[in-house]
């Protein structure tokens, strides 16, 4: 439905570009959209420019939105000495000062009040204090999708870092928690009582496994990363596609755009290897399909103040459980990607490494943050993972069988999904079944994946066989994690791992000693987080399980829990674990320590090879980039566990024999 699919379109506003500004105006109205005026604080002095934007706002029903970024002069009589690139890092006491001063400002300046705010990122005290000094505050531009690790690495030219790590949070609108932006307010959560919407709508694949700014709804990101050129918006209509198509997940479709001055600029291009007239066809195509989409009721052009109205009426002032459903619009790989968030947690799903978890962020764990020069946290507002596989790359939860021995990792396997089902108490995830050929048997797979309001992931794997076969089937559910915000190891020490079922608890604290506790007949397995109040448990109710945690080391830092459950495979079986978060004291002390093995007293694990299961073959699109990934094979074809690359030996031989002559290259040689 129209009136369910909404389009935010943004428009930077510069005074002394302002001939390049008032074309892009007029094409964008032209095309019957309506436009949120995007404004610093210096364009609010100039008063020829008030004048024209408030025109704007009265002939067309446009928006104007003050960007989060105070000038020399208003630092000067504010006597704020902290340059800042970003708002959220000023102190606490200067964003009270400026949030003040911006909305009286825009008060003064536009006869109005400042219902809509927008920045690259705010964090939780930047919202409140916006919120105190302008109560008819609605909706606010808050946070860039998985900005954070990969640009700061990957953005290497000038003299300019590119410092913004604002990863975890969420890729859709919601609801913010009081003392944490990125985490979302669902019921009975203290929040700031405004909507927040991303800055860009984001390519959900791309954005977590390369860059979230080459991949977005900007025309000068999709230029950068080489997705668009002239009037060829193949990728932006795609990408639009996609967007909608969530709609049908979550009741309502959300879409933006945002573009600058800047790219048209011939003084500053944005675009540095392309001329700058070479975005115009790029944005006349690109307004022009927004437009027809508009006027053919596809979409319907709001303002950033009606979106927020909107959204909190619908979702009764809470967060939505958000799902999403992704499929490789780049590269035609088939690979889809299964986001879902709500208030406790936000987990991704790789359909093309057997579902495996990639990336899990607690929310249940209510960790508080706020960033800015007087804070611990100072410029790092990502949410903590507990998984992130491309940052820390064994970090994973996945589901292993084995038959008679032989062993199948299901992340390395490929499937795909077969349908999402939602209600409003579970969003299920139903895997296409796929045959398992072991050496000596042949058996069928079904999985699917449910994640409960309440805070569970449910895991579900059933193994059938066209006729009784004996022998022993085992099943393992395990997870690899850490906690932290980058691609460092970060310290583990003090966390808890602890295996029980019945009155039986083996607990041990975490020192990266490399020990273990093995515990048969056991129900749970559980790593706790002293310092940040949370422990994290798997469970099951199956009978006769064996439970396993293990630390690691300073080479391997991380920590491991699994469940395991062996049958006597008689043609059918099936294994079901759940995975959930829980606020409360974390008990500290080792328990039954004469049961913790030392590392060369541990019995072997379930998966005792080191990497992908003898296939030698490296990505070689990854290894262009200096950057080592093994291939998983099936059925003569290739895949890369990291990024979008397929292909078959032959293919990944003819790539390897381009790299080779970069080494060869030395005067002539």
């Amino acid at each position: 439905m129209t009136d369910k699919k909404f389009l935010n379109f943004f428009l930077f506003y510069s005074p002394p570009n302002r001939e390049i500004c008032e074309r892009l105006i007029n094409k964008a109205h032209d095309q019957g959209l309506r436009i949120s005026h995007i404004v610093e604080v210096s364009v609010m002095r100039d008063e020829g420019s008030v004048e024209i934007l408030k025109q704007y706002r009265d002939e067309y029903h446009d928006e104007i939105v003050p960007w989060m970024s105070p000038d020399t002069a208003m630092l000067k009589a504010l006597d704020i000495c902290e340059p800042s690139s970003f708002f959220c890092y000023f102190s606490a006491s200067a964003k009270m000062k400026l949030a003040s001063a911006i909305a009286g400002m825009y008060r003064a300046t536009f006869a109005a009040g400042m219902e809509s705010v927008a920045s690259f990122n705010m964090d939780a005290a930047t919202l409140r204090a916006l919120k105190k000094a302008a109560p008819e505050l609605v909706c606010a531009m808050a946070a860039c999708f998985e900005e954070g690790i990969n640009v700061l690495h990957g953005h290497r030219y000038f003299d300019r870092e590119w410092v913004c790590l604002t990863e975890g949070g969420p890729w859709w609108p919601w609801i913010p928690r009081r003392k944490n932006s990125l985490a979302p307010a669902g019921p009975g959560d203290e929040k700031i009582d405004l909507v927040c919407i991303p800055h860009l709508t984001r390519d959900l694949m791309q954005s977590y496994d390369r860059r979230d700014d080459f991949n977005s709804s900007q025309p000068m990101d999709e230029m950068r990363g080489k997705s668009v050129r002239s009037e060829h918006i193949g990728f932006t209509k795609r990408l639009f596609a996609e967007s909608m198509r969530q709609a049908a997940f979550n009741g309502y479709g959300y879409y933006q755009f945002l573009e600058s001055h800047g790219p048209f600029s011939p003084n500053n291009p944005h675009v540095f290897d392309e001329d700058s007239a070479d975005i115009v066809p790029v944005y006349e195509a690109y307004i022009a399909f927004l437009g027809e989409k508009v006027k053919s009721g596809a979409i319907q052009s709001v303002s950033m103040k009606e979106f927020g109205d909107w959204y909190r009426k619908e979702f009764d002032g809470v967060t939505a459980p958000t799902l999403a459903c992704w499929r490789d619009l780049l590269h035609g790989s088939g690979k889809e990607y299964v986001w879902y968030l709500d208030q406790n947690m936000r987990v991704l799903f790789a359909p093309n490494r057997g579902g495996a978890i990639l990336d899990l962020r607690p929310y249940a764990a209510q960790m508080d943050k706020e960033i800015g020069i007087d804070t611990e946290s100072l410029w790092d507002m990502s949410y903590p993972f507990i998984i992130q596989n491309h940052h820390r790359y064994t970090s994973l939860f996945k589901g292993m069988i084995k038959y008679e021995g032989e062993l199948i990792d299901l992340s390395e396997r490929f499937f795909t999904v077969q349908e999402l089902r939602r209600d409003d108490s579970a969003v299920t995830i139903v895997f296409e079944p796929k045959e398992l050929r072991f050496k000596s048997m042949r058996c069928v797979i079904s999985m699917q994946t449910k994640i409960t309001r309440n805070g569970e992931i449910r895991f579900r794997r059933s193994i059938s066989a066209p006729e009784s076969v004996g022998g022993k089937l085992e099943f393992c559910e395990t997870l690899r994690g850490t906690w932290g915000t980058i691609d460092l190891p970060t310290n583990l020490a003090g966390l808890t791992l602890t295996a029980s079922g019945g009155d039986r608890t083996h607990r041990l604290v975490y020192a990266h000693k490399g020990r273990m506790i093995r515990l048969e007949n056991s129900t749970h397995c559980q790593v706790g987080f002293p310092a940040d109040g949370f422990i994290m448990t798997l469970a099951t109710d199956e009978p006769d399980c064996t439970a396993v945690v293990r630390e690691g080391t300073l080479f391997q830092s991380f920590y491991e829990m699994s469940l395991e459950k062996t049958f006597d495979f008689m043609g059918a079986a099936s294994f079901e674990t759940w995975l959930f978060f829980t606020r409360g004291i974390v008990p500290v002390a080792e328990d039954n320590v004469g049961n913790i093995l030392r590392g060369w007293e541990a019995p072997p694990p379930f998966k005792t090879a080191w990497g992908p299961s003898a296939h030698p073959l490296r990505c070689p699109k990854c290894l262009h980039a200096e950057r080592e990934v093994h291939l998983l094979e099936e059925d003569g074809l290739f895949r890369c566990p990291f990024c979008s690359f397929f292909g078959t030996r032959e293919e990944i031989n003819t790539l390897y024999e381009q790299l080779r002559p970069r080494g060869c290259r030395w005067r002539g040689v």
